[in-house]
């Protein structure tokens, strides 16, 4: 089975770090910020395609549902 973009639902063929690298890299010296932003259950990944994952870039949103709606 073909995974599908969580955003737009076309074939995925990238992962969107929900948490971007680079905050997390930027968090690396505040444990605690970073364990937060970590917490068990919440999502890392997403099967996304390249346009979606793109258009996301590196900024960060609170949840999945704020990533979808900005990229509407």
């Amino acid at each position: 089975m073909t995974e599908v973009c969580f955003y737009c639902g076309v074939p995925a063929d990238s992962v969107d770090h929900v948490i971007p690298k680079s905050l997390l890299r930027d968090l690396a010296d505040d444990p605690q910020a970073l364990a937060s932003l970590t917490a068990a259950g919440r999502v890392l990944e997403v099967d996304c395609c390249r346009e979606c994952n793109s258009r996301l870039g590196n900024a960060y949103d609170e949840t999945l549902e704020d990533r979808r709606t900005r990229l509407k």
